[in-house]
């Protein structure tokens, strides 16, 4: 790119910068009192301009497409557009506006709950039927600082503390405060296995991804070994294999594409013998079912063996009885950090 180019876009990142702060700011700070429709024109301004439209109109961005649309935050006027009508897909930008809906709406302070509930009765520390771990939007139960071992730990202990050290039915994953549209519209259906492409849900463990790891196997073109997380719905089907150690100048490659059909997920390419684990994160199909599988190994890892089988509250909802949810008695609940600590990662 010409240092032109260059320096233009530099000036670009210092002034959407320098907006965003201003941004930031402007909710507490008062605005400047301008009569309405007032314009002001200055050697600054008409400077931005310039270097704006001359970035946007350079040669190099023949092949981009560009909405722009900048706004005083003083006085509301338009200071710069471009293409600013065009209709657009939006990608990770959207997150802005979502966290200032969630701001707005919520609270820089809200925290997010999950609890583990049941209208089962004890005995003799069994559980005489289902857990049900009801989600509220935590997107914090993750491997991210092991937030995951610490809310598990605080779960296992407080069942222990209600006298349950095994239960006699299933983990029920309630997910009903979000409805089930956990994909965004206008995804592709080329990388939904992409750990970037994880539907979303009430109940998201881990941030909907699972762990896939192809490990090379102790001889030349035999199949790498290959582990996934156990609750993401989906199939292996291996067909990578291992190969030449990686001083002979040949470089390996793993290839991870989901089917559109079923719920398969292909793994194919080579790995040199001799190499560590290659670890890539996978979009799960079912995230309600990955956090209930998740919570019922993590339970028998901690010594509360769980009989029953992972399950959706969707799936068994015929089974549940009419006043199943106002008889059900909260054994522990869990808040997640407030929205200005996840609003740090989500950033």
């Amino acid at each position: 790119m010409p240092p032109e180019s260059r320096r233009s876009i530099q000036t670009l990142i210092a002034w959407l910068a320098l907006a965003v702060t201003i941004g930031c700011s402007a909710h507490a700070a008062p605005r400047i009192s301008t009569p309405p429709g007032a314009t002001t024109s200055t050697p600054a301004l008409r400077d931005l301009q310039a270097q704006l439209s001359t970035i946007f109109n350079a040669p190099v961005m023949a092949h981009a497409a560009w909405g722009v649309h900048v706004r005083s935050l003083d006085r509301g006027d338009v200071v710069f557009a471009h293409d600013a009508g065009k209709l657009m897909m939006p990608a990770s930008n959207m997150k802005i506006l979502t966290l200032a809906a969630a701001a707005e709406r919520l609270g820089w302070e809200h925290r997010f709950s999950t609890t583990l509930q049941t209208t089962a009765p004890v005995e003799q520390g069994v559980l005489r039927g289902d857990l049900i771990v009801r989600g509220g939007g935590d997107p914090t139960i993750s491997t991210r600082a092991k937030r995951n071992e610490l809310v598990f730990d605080e779960w296992a202990a407080a069942l222990k503390l209600a006298g349950i050290t095994s239960i006699e039915g299933r983990i029920i994953g309630d997910d009903q405060a979000f409805d089930d549209d956990g994909v965004g519209p206008g995804w592709s259906w080329d990388y939904l296995e992409a750990g970037y492409a994880a539907p979303i849900g009430a109940l998201q463990y881990n941030e909907n991804t699972a762990d896939l790891i192809t490990t090379p196997a102790a001889t030349i073109g035999e199949p790498v070994i290959v582990q996934l997380a156990p609750g993401s719905g989906l199939t292996v089907v291996n067909r990578a294999l291992t190969g030449q150690e990686p001083d002979s100048g040949v470089r390996g490659t793993i290839n991870v594409q989901r089917r559109i059909d079923r719920p398969v997920l292909e793994v194919a390419g080579m790995i040199p013998l001799g190499t560590p684990p290659v670890t890539r994160a996978v979009a799960v199909i079912n995230p309600t079912l990955f956090f209930a599988q998740s919570l019922k190994d993590a339970l028998s890892a901690r010594g509360i063996v769980v009989a029953g089988d992972a399950v959706d509250i969707d799936d068994v909802a015929a089974e549940l009885v009419d006043g199943d949810e106002t008889d059900r008695r909260v054994l522990v609940t869990t808040q997640s950090a407030p929205l200005r600590e996840v609003a740090t990662v989500l950033m």
